[in-house]
């Protein structure tokens, strides 16, 4: 009986002090725009989180000098760590987060003609457009004419197999195979 007594006061004990360490963390998320929802709110050192509902309001337990990761789509990542000054139980605050929107530029879409050989002047056309778009961009200048690799003056047999058979020379004489099939037409 004295064991069954001394076994619930000290699990009484233990639970007074564990829940005197655990804070109610709970509170709005903003931003310029309104109420933010479906913000990942993760504590970072229990691995384990909430979500924000459709009025921005969240809740969590969290113990103190926690790191509380709020996260949203479309908005940047905040950290907040909980300060050990707190005093009581229950911890309330307003998140403010900003937002992080790219905005692209237009995007055309047209179709492609239907016949080959204008096909093919319209893919060697874009193919050359975009070629000076990179070159410009890298600071580079192209030179015209046919791209060449330098021929070796020796090649020792090994290396010459290795050529040969290599995935570069064997999808080089496909693209080669493709263009004149290209030019013919």
């Amino acid at each position: 009986m004295k064991k069954i007594i001394v076994f619930f006061i000290v699990s009484i004990i233990t639970s007074v002090t564990y829940s005197q360490n655990v804070i109610k963390f709970h509170g709005k998320i903003m931003s310029k725009s309104g109420f933010v929802y479906n913000v990942n709110v993760i504590n970072k050192k229990l691995s384990s989180g909430t979500t924000s509902d459709f009025e921005g309001n969240f809740a969590m337990p969290v113990k103190l000098n926690d790191t509380i990761m709020f996260s949203c789509i479309g908005y940047k990542k905040f950290q907040y760590i909980i300060p050990d000054t707190i005093k009581s139980n229950d911890y309330r605050v307003i998140i403010s987060l900003i937002q992080d929107t790219i905005m692209l530029t237009e995007a055309t879409v047209t179709p492609w003609p239907l016949n080959r050989t204008a096909l093919k002047q319209a893919f060697l056309e874009e193919s050359k457009k975009e070629k000076v778009a990179i070159a410009n961009y890298a600071g580079f200048r192209e030179i015209d004419g046919p791209q060449r690799e330098p021929k070796p003056t020796f090649m020792n047999p090994i290396s010459l197999l290795a050529n040969l058979f290599s995935k570069k020379r064997i999808q080089q004489k496909k693209m080669d195979k493709f263009r004149r099939m290209l030019e013919e037409e």
